[in-house]
């Protein structure tokens, strides 16, 4: 694909100086409400830009392979992704479109409430770090979170109303157990991945569900 686009380093330094590259995460509003997280370490080993069309004045849209048509404007955030995916490290997350708000935030402001307890097991722990990457940009806990997807905590934890093992498959693979779901799962979005190894994280990602259950806190109101 060829875009009209700036570097989106160039747009960082513009907009809040030098000091960026020594902050934590840019949290992306989008105006579906989908809000990915991506540390800002990402920005220094890779480049990206901010995509604000195609050439020849082309409608800034994208045809999937099951031919649906997406717009992406106003801003879409696309990478040279080519390094990325040798070392399967690429991500639907990383890619934003229809972006509307770009924010400096930290670690604890944004996951502070939500990280696991301090006696969290390994597997919890790597929960986190999953559902930080693959699911919160949709999906909110206490509030904390994406707006396209379930609020999964409050006011019943997920694990309390879903079986363990069909909860697993539900987040592995959504499309083999509900026709027509929007929900991708770990099996597109980890297509490299093999399937015992997206089966751990899945269940890493169950263990940090029943591990933050026990903080569940009704979501603040949003300033208005």
């Amino acid at each position: 694909m060829t875009y009209t686009a700036v570097p989106m380093n160039d747009l960082l330094d513009l907009a809040y100086g030098a000091k960026w590259r020594t902050r934590e995460e840019f949290l992306f509003t989008c105006s579906d409400g989908y809000q990915p997280s991506i540390p800002v370490a990402e920005f220094l080993q890779y480049p990206a830009w901010v995509a604000v069309g195609l050439p020849d004045n082309a409608p800034f849209r994208l045809e999937t392979a099951a031919r649906k048509t997406i717009e992406l404007g106003p801003f879409y955030i696309i990478w040279d992704n080519r390094s990325r995916l040798a070392s399967g490290t690429d991500s639907p997350s990383l890619w934003p479109y229809q972006v509307v708000g770009i924010d400096l935030t930290n670690f604890v402001d944004r996951f502070g409430a939500i990280a696991p307890a301090r006696n969290a097991t390994p597997e919890a722990v790597r929960g986190f770090a999953s559902f930080r990457k693959h699911c919160i940009s949709c999906h909110r806990i206490n509030g904390v979170g994406g707006e396209i997807g379930a609020e999964l905590n409050y006011p019943e934890n997920v694990t309390s109303w879903y079986r363990p093992g069909w909860l697993a498959r539900w987040i592995d693979d959504p499309a083999s157990m509900r026709f027509g779901t929007s929900m991708p799962g770990l099996k597109f979005m980890l297509k490299q991945t093999p399937d015992r190894e997206r089966k751990k994280i899945a269940e890493d990602i169950i263990a940090y569900l029943r591990d933050v259950s026990n903080r569940r806190e009704a979501p603040k109101p949003k300033a208005k």
